[in-house]
């Protein structure tokens, strides 16, 4: 029977194994590319509409004079 207060890697230190991370690197594919100008231009406003639409940033405000 196994002590209720033992920890699972006491165990396996005790029997001479540890648990391995294996993580798997992360690689690109041919699709992926690097953001262009543009592409990039318009995340930053659709982030900066989203956190306006949400509260986060003070709403933009444009103030027009009429003649």
């Amino acid at each position: 029977m196994i002590n209720p207060s033992m920890k699972v890697v006491d165990y396996l230190r005790m029997h001479g194994r540890m648990p391995v991370i294996r993580i798997t690197p992360v690689t690109r594919s041919r699709e992926d590319k690097p953001a262009s100008f543009q592409d990039s231009m318009n995340a930053k406003r659709q982030s900066e509409y989203a956190q306006r639409l949400q509260g986060a940033k003070p709403a933009h405000l444009q103030l027009w004079r009429a003649p």
